[in-house]
């Protein structure tokens, strides 16, 4: 995996999320924080989030962040 790559598409990405994330919470009566799932399988899941985390503390320094992590388990067989 590419992790200059991954990186770079968390930066141009997490502006955008934020504005969003902005203009949500300004809509709430009563926002008491957040809820974050993201795995740390691959791709942009762990990368994006700590950089989402960082972010959300600097602008909501008073609420509440909350992560659910997903953990990859190769061992596993997944039957359905």
């Amino acid at each position: 995996m590419n992790t200059e790559a991954v990186s770079v598409a968390g930066k141009e990405c997490i502006d955008l999320t934020l504005d969003r994330i902005r203009k949500m919470s300004d809509q709430c009566n009563g926002l008491q924080g957040f809820l974050i799932f993201h795995s740390f399988g691959g791709g942009t899941g762990s990368g994006f989030a700590s950089l989402l985390m960082e972010r959300l503390s600097v602008d909501f320094p008073k609420k509440s962040k909350l992560t659910f992590s997903i953990y990859p388990a190769p061992q596993v067989e997944a039957r359905l």
